[in-house]
Order: C-alpha cells, then sequence, then structure tokens
C-alpha cells in the first residue's frame, strides 16, 4: 500500500521553503546591486558585478511595464568607413542569436508579440535603445531576450546583406524629403571635425560596404553591461525587477578594455557658411542653423523657450512675420540638444513666388528683433505654459515616461528629465534675449537653400474606367443593416459584445453622442471629436470646399481674431485642431485638467460662431495651393494618390487630391480653390449642421 503524505503537516513546510526561497532572493538582489539615488519616485541603482546601470519607476494605473535598454552609442561615435553602422547594428539585433533567433521560430520578435507586445528600437546621435511595453507577467520573457542579444548576437553575412537593402530603402526615403536632404548638408557644413558631421542613417557608399566584421568589431566595442542603462517602468515590484535583472545580466561581464571616449571637438567657427541643394521640387526651402550649446548647459532652457516663441501657434513670431505676410506656408525654430554642442535651426517652407532671399533676411530680421529688443514677459510665461503642458502630455503611460527619461540619459544625466520643468519655469525675458545674442550670431551659422529644379510635365496615368464604381462611404441618411437588425431583435447577443472598458460612460449631450473614459493619469485631458463633414461632401465643381471650411475653423469666431483664439490656447498650453479628411472632420485637443472648461467654451464658440473672414479666406487659398506643391515633393504622398486614382473613379474623396483624368489636371487642381468664396464656406458649415446634429466626441482624461 503506497502511503500518501499528509498535507496537513506538509503545508508548513512547503510554506517554510516558500518563505525561505524568497528571503533567500530578496538577500541576493539587495546585495547584488548598489543604490546610488533617487529623484521623482525613481530610483537609480547600479549591479555590483558589470556596472549595469537600472532605473526603475513603479506605476500600477495599468497592468504593464515598458523595459527599455539604452546603450551610450550612437553616431556621435562613429568614424569614416563606418558611418550608419550604430543603426544597421540596430537593425541586426532582430536577426537572432543561436538561442533565440527566426530558424527556430523563436526571435525576440516572435516570442513578445504573441503576448501583444510593442517593441521597436531607435538610433540617435548619441544613443541607441531598444524597448519593449509588455504585460506586466511578461517582464522577466523582455529581460532574458534583452540580456541574451546584448553579448550573443550572430551577426551573420547575409543578414547583414538583407538588412543593408532595409536601411539603404530608408536612406533613399530621407534623400526624397527636401527637407531632411536639406537638414543633412547643414549638419554635414556646420560640424567639420565632430562626428555631428555624419547623418545618423550613415553615407550611402558605408551603408552598402561595411564589412559585417567591421560591425562585429562595433558590437563588440559597445554592447557591454557598463555601456548601458536598463529602465523599467510600470506595473512591477522593486524587488523583482531588481531580482530579474540580476538573474539575467548579473552573469554577463563589464567590457574587457574602457569604452572609447570621444575626445574630438569641433574648432570654432570662423564665419558663416552656405550650402546649395538642388533637385527635382515644386517650392524652395529655407534653413539657418546656429551652434547651441551642449544639451546639460543651462543655455539650453531659455532656447527651449525661445523656441516656443518663435515657432508655436498664429501667436508665435514666425508665424506673424512670415506665414501671416505669405513669405512661407510654415515656419519653424528647433532646438536639436544633443551631448555634445548641438544646432539650433530655424525653416520657412517659401509660398509660391517668394524668393529664398526674402524669407533669410525675414528669418534673420526677427532674430536680431528679439536680440535688440528682447521678448515680452506674457511671451515668455505663455511659452513656458506651452512647455509645462507639453511635457505633462508628453508623460503619460509608460513608454512615454521610460522615452522621455532615454533621451535624458543621451544627454549624459537621467535626472534632467526630473528637474527640466523647474528650470523652466525659472526662465526670464532678460535670459532669452541673452542667450539670442549669445549663440543666434550670423558668424556661426550655416544657411542653407533647396533650390527645386521644375520638373517637366508630369506623365498621366491611363483613364480611370468611368463606369460607376461603388463608394464604400455610408449614406447619412441610411440605417446600417446590422443595426436595424439589432434593432428588430431588441438586444444584443450578450456573447458577442465586446466590453472595452467598464470605465467608459456614454450619454447625449445637446445632441453630442458623448463619450468619456476616466483614467489614472493625472493633470490632463484628451479630446477626440469627429464630424461627418469631410470631402465627401465636396462638389464636383468645386473641390476643396470641406477641407476650407474645416482649416477656417480656428481663423476666427464672431467674437474672438485668430490672434486671440491662439492666445487663449497657448497661454494655457493648451491645443485644439480640426484636421478634415475623406468622410469626416477630425477634432482633437488637449489641455491641462484646471483649463478643461476654457476648452470645450472654446470649441463651442469656433463650431458655432465661426466668422469666415474673407481676408483670412484669401491667405488659406494661397497656402492650400502651395500645400499641394510642397506634397508633390514627397513620394509617399504621391505613390498614395496614383494608388487612390487607380483604385477609385473620378470625384471619389481619396482620388479627389491631384485627379488626373481627361477632365482635371494638376495646375487645375492648384488653381481650383482660388474660385472658393466666403458664401461656400457658410453653405458647406450650414449643410454639415456642425452645431446640432451628427457630432460624435470622446474625452479621456484625469479623474
Amino acid at each position: 500500500m503506497v502511503r500518501r503524505p499528509c498535507h496537513l503537516f506538509m503545508k508548513p513546510f512547503c510554506l517554510l521553503l516558500l518563505l525561505t526561497l524568497q528571503a533567500a532572493a530578496t538577500i541576493a538582489a539587495d546585495e547584488a546591486f548598489e543604490r546610488i539615488k533617487e529623484s521623482g519616485g525613481i530610483e537609480e541603482y547600479r549591479l555590483k558585478s558589470n556596472d549595469l546601470s537600472v532605473l526603475l519607476l513603479e506605476d500600477h494605473s495599468a497592468p504593464v511595464a515598458t523595459f527599455m535598454v539604452t546603450y551610450h552609442v550612437g553616431s556621435r561615435n562613429e568614424v569614416t568607413g563606418t558611418t550608419g553602422a550604430t543603426h544597421l547594428l540596430e537593425h541586426m539585433m532582430f536577426k537572432g542569436t543561436a538561442r533565440y533567433n527566426q530558424r527556430n521560430g523563436d526571435s525576440y520578435a516572435t516570442m513578445l508579440s504573441r503576448y501583444g507586445a510593442e517593441i521597436n528600437a531607435t538610433t540617435s546621435y548619441d544613443r541607441t535603445n531598444y524597448f519593449a511595453t509588455v504585460p506586466s507577467e511578461r517582464l522577466d520573457l523582455v529581460a532574458e531576450l534583452e540580456a541574451d542579444r546584448m553579448q550573443n548576437l550572430a551577426l551573420r553575412e547575409e543578414d547583414r546583406q538583407a538588412e543593408m537593402v532595409v536601411v539603404r530603402n530608408e536612406y533613399e526615403r530621407g534623400e526624397n524629403s527636401p527637407v531632411s536632404a536639406l537638414t543633412k548638408e547643414i549638419f554635414a557644413a556646420a560640424f567639420q571635425a565632430h562626428p555631428y558631421h555624419h547623418p545618423v542613417i550613415g553615407w550611402r557608399s558605408d551603408i552598402e560596404k561595411v564589412p559585417i566584421e567591421k560591425l562585429r568589431e562595433f558590437y563588440r566595442t559597445f554592447y557591454w553591461p557598463n555601456n548601458a542603462t536598463v529602465t523599467v517602468v510600470g506595473d512591477f515590484t522593486k524587488q523583482h525587477a531588481l531580482d530579474t535583472i540580476n538573474r539575467f545580466f548579473g552573469s554577463i561581464s563589464r567590457s574587457p578594455k574602457p569604452i572609447p571616449a570621444l575626445y574630438t571637438e569641433e574648432p570654432e567657427q570662423q564665419g558663416p557658411r552656405r550650402v546649395t541643394l538642388k533637385r527635382a521640387g515644386q517650392l524652395g526651402v529655407v534653413t539657418i542653423g546656429f551652434k547651441a550649446p551642449e544639451g546639460l548647459n543651462s543655455d539650453c532652457y531659455p532656447l527651449s523657450v525661445l523656441s516656443t516663441i518663435l515657432q508655436s501657434g498664429k501667436s508665435s513670431r514666425l508665424y506673424q512675420a512670415l506665414t501671416d505676410k505669405g513669405l512661407t506656408t510654415s515656419a519653424s525654430a528647433t532646438l536639436h540638444q544633443l551631448r555634445d554642442p548641438g544646432m539650433f535651426l530655424l525653416a520657412g517652407f517659401l509660398a509660391p513666388g517668394i524668393q529664398h532671399e526674402q524669407v533669410e533676411k525675414a528669418l534673420l530680421a526677427e532674430v536680431e528683433k528679439i536680440q535688440k529688443e528682447g521678448v515680452r514677459p506674457e511671451e515668455v510665461q505663455r511659452a513656458i505654459n506651452e512647455v509645462e503642458a507639453e511635457t505633462v502630455y508628453t508623460r503619460d503611460g509608460p513608454f512615454n515616461i521610460a522615452e522621455n527619461l532615454n533621451e535624458a540619459i543621451a544627454i549624459g544625466d537621467w535626472t534632467y528629465f526630473i528637474t527640466f520643468l523647474d528650470k523652466i519655469k525659472q526662465v526670464t525675458p532678460q535670459q532669452v534675449q541673452e542667450a539670442a545674442r549669445k549663440y543666434l550670431t550670423t558668424e556661426k551659422s550655416t544657411t542653407g537653400y533647396f533650390v527645386p529644379n521644375k520638373p517637366g510635365p508630369a506623365a498621366r496615368p491611363q483613364d480611370l474606367n468611368a463606369a460607376p464604381t461603388k463608394l464604400y462611404y455610408r449614406d447619412r441618411n441610411a440605417t446600417n443593416e446590422t443595426e436595424s437588425a439589432a434593432l428588430k431583435q431588441g438586444s444584443k447577443n450578450p456573447e458577442k459584445e465586446i466590453k472595452i472598458s467598464e470605465r467608459i460612460q456614454r450619454t447625449k449631450v445637446a445632441g453630442i453622442d458623448l463619450i468619456v473614459l476616466p483614467t489614472k493619469v493625472k493633470g490632463f485631458l484628451t479630446l477626440v471629436g469627429a464630424l461627418p463633414a469631410g470631402r465627401v461632401f465636396d462638389s464636383s465643381e468645386l473641390p476643396g470646399v470641406a477641407s476650407l471650411t474645416a482649416s477656417m475653423l480656428d481663423e476666427g469666431t464672431q467674437k474672438h481674431n485668430k490672434f486671440e483664439i491662439s492666445d487663449l490656447l497657448s497661454s494655457h498650453g493648451a491645443t485644439l485642431q480640426f484636421r478634415p479628411g475623406d468622410e469626416s472632420v477630425l477634432i482633437t485637443g488637449q489641455c491641462l485638467t484646471r483649463d478643461s472648461a476654457l476648452l470645450i467654451d472654446l470649441l463651442a464658440e469656433q463650431l458655432r460662431e465661426p466668422a469666415f473672414p474673407a481676408e483670412e479666406l484669401e491667405k488659406a487659398k494661397t497656402q492650400a495651393a502651395a500645400a499641394f506643391q510642397h506634397a508633390m515633393d514627397e513620394p509617399n504622398r504621391m505613390a498614395s494618390v496614383e494608388l487612390s486614382q487607380k483604385l477609385f473613379p473620378p470625384g471619389h474623396p481619396p482620388s479627389s487630391f491631384l485627379q488626373r483624368d481627361d477632365r482635371r489636371d494638376p495646375e487645375t487642381d492648384r488653381r481650383r480653390p482660388a474660385q472658393i468664396s466666403s458664401n461656400h464656406l457658410r453653405t458647406a458649415f450650414l449643410h454639415a449642421d456642425f452645431c446640432r446634429r451628427r457630432r460624435h466626441c470622446s474625452a479621456p482624461g484625469s479623474d
């Protein structure tokens, strides 16, 4: 007879054993790590066995976690012959190791995608990062996979050849964009000694010809625990995360040699530099680059405020000085905040008939005005409010937090993520003026012109079949057959009903179908709405009315002009946009929770009382025609248009842009907006009945 163990006596023993194992794991994890510091709820640890840096931030608002590995290597660490190696190696990291690979059916992507993980990697000037956002219970799997490919990458020649084609395609897509190509030329001219001279993706010849042994050498040089930071954000416990990281990364040794340090410094620039890029295109671009300080320099705070003052919204300096005056279709100011001194770029996209010299002169005049007269206190405060709100928006969720930490790590100190807002709030008008005087000097500038070589007449595709074709758009007066059947049945099948969230609230407010989803993310509200007023409602005689009507909604109301609307939004760091589509107009908005009433009131005003001022309509039509021409410089956009025209008949919304049949041509389309008047917009507005019917809105936000 077999004697069975007595479970009454076994349970205490099993419990004692479990507690003993847990205690041993706790002791092992605690002994394995040195706690460095804590800031803003984020704890930093160092794995003693190999100097791996670890950042932990627990956030139990959702049952997911982001595991990110940031390697302290980017294009900054490349030399001639291996430019683009960091980015190509990023692609190779997904090709597998001896243990986990596609041939065995258990590659990194395969193992994680089965659990719905979001995975990717990016390369920049100063860092490379690999990340996955997974259900919390799969954190161990991500750690195991990342540790395995830190030192065990296969790096086969056949994989290099395959990925080289992919990377070369990325390179060519960048070359097809006038703005990207011009920015590359400006960096190459501005930096002569420093590796920022090289594009992150590398030079084409290096991408195509780099030997596999060079990639292996690069990998063996930089992919070590003591040159990496693991960041974990989300739903986990600190003890479990530390134990997991120690279990999978602890056995990897630190690099046998010191990680090579970059000691090259860019010599001081001693005069303005200029580059000109000529290639096929429609409209020109002017970009002026100024040398900026290293990312952790305190002057970056006033420069960040300055970039917002220059470019953000219709209240911005560049909009009022260039775009509103018809010199550009848009203008921007961007601070490239890097580990070493970077760049501050001003860019203007030329309107039709405008010369490059006019835009360059206007850009420099606005800079000189700030240098001489300074900026107003209300401009600085408005910019600070915008930066504060944008920072809050971009820290929503585990991945966004990890990604922001990743950029702080790249410039040299993860605590920059914590202290950034406090430092921004201390910026004064005098500091902004001093930063403009110190850095935006023509003597240390690099100016680039994109000069389009006008192409000949585009070849027309074969005429589309004019036979009647079904339009796959719902008739707004018809009832969906499925809905009709459900109504007849009286109820839905509970087994087929999908419940997205028990917290969703749905109701009718003044005829609006309102969906509200409270979340545990505190501090801001996101609003998304849709109106059935897209291009499907355009007439064949005047295509473009729907798009222009939507674009004019923020050009002024009966109570506020466009600058007052912009001031109201930017002074509170809020955003509100109307984007026309094929079927509908999409409304998107964000604000801090305390400003939600202001955002909703302003939205109601813009929908109920648009002014459609004639002078603003003329500007909008000019910009629409210019946008048409800029779009013709983007191959992706043109390919999409050509595909739509093959799939859909003339007059169908997806084919209406750049339609080319026997009745219309690109030149006709470009000029057609000029025939639209304010009365056409008012008619379209009333037809859509924005204020009373067919509206849908959702507003997830903080409790």
